[in-house]
């Protein structure tokens, strides 16, 4: 009798044992990705303090040398691409480590995607399509972020002799009023 007792309770002590174990399991697992994510974080902290201050110092340099020649110029505007991509990022890492909160704020896209083309190192490539009057509700930083990182691509993997096209124009989406924006640069 005892005996099948003891029988009967081994199965119940094997599967607590596996229960304890994959929860062991899991909690390393789980320990390990904290611990990659923390010093993904750091670094990206400590590589956008290294590259700003440098990057401050030349600006700073640049600007209190008043009217800017040609090569002062070019350094000036390298200098806010590389502290453009710095920028994003930081963006995007903060964005995948779910560290940023959506602000939903009015935005005028024409204005905004006018801002991004005199902010790229090929604004005289960058053709925009898109209606003065179109608006929309959405996070302006985030939306600066992608516009920035496909504006970006189509530059530097498209033809390079060839403009890049965005259009914004109004569409629905799963009935909801939008807008649309497409960048485009044919292969």
């Amino acid at each position: 009798m005892r005996r099948g007792a003891i029988q009967s309770i081994q199965p119940i002590g094997l599967g607590a044992a596996l229960a304890i174990i994959v929860v062991l399991a899991l909690a390393t697992i789980l320990s390990v990705v904290i611990r990659r994510r923390d010093e993904q974080e750091n670094f990206i902290s400590m590589l956008n303090h290294e590259l700003k201050t440098p990057l401050s110092v030349i600006r700073m340099t640049l600007d209190n040398d008043g009217a800017l020649n040609e090569e002062q110029q070019r350094i000036a505007r390298a200098v806010r691409d590389m502290t453009s991509i710095i920028e994003r990022c930081v963006q995007a890492d903060r964005i995948s480590l779910g560290l940023v909160a959506p602000r939903r704020s009015d935005i005028r896209i024409a204005s905004l995607l006018a801002t991004i083309r005199d902010a790229s190192p090929s604004p005289e490539r960058l053709r925009i399509d898109a209606d003065d009057l179109l608006d929309c509700a959405s996070d302006e930083q985030l939306l600066v972020v992608i516009l920035n990182n496909l504006i970006d691509n189509a530059l530097k993997y498209g033809k390079s002799n060839m403009p890049v096209q965005i259009v914004a124009a109004s569409a629905v989406h799963r009935g909801k009023a939008g807008i649309r924006i497409e960048v485009l640069n044919p292969p």
